[in-house]
């Protein structure tokens, strides 16, 4: 089974009557983000989505050693990362899109995925 995001995978396996709506679903397929509640501005990206009903599909690299991995190989081959390093920063929140495109901004994200 392709994976969509857990809330998606659930209910595709289950043939269950869970009701996501389009936007929902659009946006798990559409969008990861690595972010970690510890975050500020991880939090503040996560109420944003909230606020405009907005899911992705988050990746925390505090609760999941295999998340925090996926995060930094694509840290260290990605070179949209470089000046964010050169800074002392981590670089999350990170929203990577299925066509490759990846961004650090919420408000970037969330404008994409609302098209």
């Amino acid at each position: 089974m392709k994976k969509y995001g857990i809330a998606v995978n659930r209910a595709l396996y289950r043939g269950s009557d869970e009701t996501l709506n389009v936007k929902e679903m659009a946006s798990i397929m559409k969008v990861t983000m690595w972010t970690s509640k510890l975050c500020p501005d991880c939090v503040r990206a996560d109420k944003l989505f909230a606020e405009h009903g907005v899911e992705a599909d988050a990746h925390s690299i505090t609760d999941s050693l295999l998340y925090l991995k996926e995060f930094l190989k694509l840290r260290e081959t990605r070179p949209e990362f470089d000046p964010i390093k050169e800074n002392g920063s981590i670089g999350i929140p990170a929203f990577l899109f299925e066509d490759g495109t990846l961004t650090f901004d919420e408000n970037e994200a969330l404008k994409e995925l609302q098209k």
